[in-house]
């Protein structure tokens, strides 16, 4: 079998197909050899991770991947290094083998000599074939016929030259304890941008949360188009700039969660400004709100609306430590200001729900439930629901839900765009599948 995968040049672990990068670079182990290490294999498993880039292609490790496709196993350690061109791969290989296996000098020199054409210095070639800096000089001294191909400078990993004595940096390298690890790793591999890679060796949560972000990120940079879905509009951008669209007192209820941060504390203002104009009169805003900075949240409201309620959201599914305060914070604020006159057209609710933690859509989304609540009490099935920071689009979704047809979300940040509209799109298409 090995020597069928051999010729292959592909080998099948588990359901995921690896590539053979450099099956002939180093001589094959020996039949007793092989036979000895998969006798290993058997008894103890795969104990030295194999090393693949972050394309399936094995770098080191081709005879215990062929012993663990041979013996069908699956708990395998895996270390899969990002972001390598194919030069990195090879000088990679080179050096895990001559940590591991005996080379003759003659084979060293004869690498040596490959490594430093290819403009390495010789710290670096000393580290690749696990020899010291004065061997590599000395071996590279005596070879006077190639010497002036040996360049001055060498190109570092960033592209710039340097010395060639420079000291390269080992590449980025993610650990993955078995082939189900190992997949989630090669799945996430295209979203990940060498800059976004940490300077450590990463598990494969992490690895993963790093995708998520460069996904976000990549997401955030894009232009994003406004979208009409029906009597649903959403509206990508700033809502100080957005919401100038939207005509005066036309808007019933505008639900929103502007971020808490203390460097965000000027948007409150901003809202009260927007609610005053669009709201009808005895129109509600209803925010969820901070803690640390509410009177201040409270001041700037006040000046363009009238304070009406404080409602609140227990915190069913865990309580977060704010640090400021050393307090676990157990409940949220909702705010409830009207633009006067106040006009109570909605019947008796309660102003205490019960809510978990949701941030599946979004880091600062808020639990749809908790949405639906406050929506179904407060905004009229044929009046106008408006979430000018609706991030993932919750409150948009929730509305919906609640039987309300006219919805005007706004958001700034990309990636919550993007993710909102998947949502809502859904969400209508859910509610026209159950009326059919």
């Amino acid at each position: 079998m090995k020597t069928e995968l051999k010729k292959k040049q592909n080998i099948k672990v588990g359901k995921v197909e690896f590539k053979l990068l450099f099956p002939d670079l180093l001589p094959e182990q020996s039949p007793e050899e092989y036979h000895n290490l998969l006798s290993d294999i058997a008894v103890n498993g795969v104990q030295i991770p194999i090393v693949t880039d972050d394309k399936r292609g094995i770098i080191d490790g081709k005879n215990r991947a062929i012993a663990a496709a041979e013996r069908k196993l699956k708990n395998i350690p895996f270390i899969i290094v990002h972001n390598l061109t194919e030069q990195q791969k090879k000088q990679l290989a080179i050096k895990l083998n001559a940590q591991r296996r005996h080379i003759t000098k003659k084979a060293r020199l004869t690498l040596a000599i490959e490594l430093r054409k290819s403009g390495l210095s010789y710290r670096q070639i000393a580290e690749i074939i696990n020899v010291s800096y004065e061997t590599v000089r000395r071996h590279l001294a005596t070879v006077t016929n190639v010497t002036d191909e040996f360049p001055d400078k060498v190109k570092g990993k960033d592209g710039r030259d340097r010395p060639a004595n420079a000291k390269s940096k080992p590449p980025h390298r993610t650990v993955a304890k078995n082939i189900t690890e190992a997949e989630r790793v090669f799945a996430v591999k295209g979203n990940i941008k060498s800059e976004d890679l940490p300077n450590t060796i990463t598990d494969v949560n992490r690895i993963e949360r790093i995708a998520r972000e460069s996904e976000k990120k990549k997401l955030r940079e894009q232009r994003h188009e406004d979208v009409k879905l029906g009597e649903v509009k959403l509206l990508a951008g700033d809502f100080r700039k957005k919401g100038k669209g939207i005509p005066d007192n036309s808007v019933d209820l505008l639900f929103t969660d502007p971020p808490y941060a203390k460097q965000f504390l000027p948007l409150w203002l901003d809202l009260a400004e927007l609610a005053v104009r669009v709201l009808k009169p005895g129109g509600l805003l209803v925010t969820y709100s901070g803690i640390l900075y509410l009177p201040q949240i409270y001041q700037m409201l006040a000046k363009h609306l009238e304070y009406f309620w404080t409602c609140s959201i227990y915190h069913s599914g865990g309580k977060k430590l704010v640090p400021a305060v050393k307090i676990h914070q157990a409940w949220k604020p909702v705010l409830v200001y009207h633009k006067p006159p106040l006009n109570k057209y909605w019947k008796p609710f309660t102003d205490m729900v019960t809510g978990g933690k949701s941030k599946k859509k979004h880091e600062w989304e808020q639990a749809e439930d908790e949405a639906i609540h406050y929506i179904k009490a407060l905004c009229p099935k044929n009046g106008t629901l408006l979430d000018c920071m609706m991030g993932s689009g919750t409150s948009i979704v929730a509305g919906l839900k609640c039987g309300v047809k006219k919805c005007i979300g706004i958001e700034i940040d990309g990636h919550a765009y993007t993710t909102a509209e998947k949502r809502v799109k859904e969400v209508i298409e859910e509610l026209k599948n159950d009326v059919a």
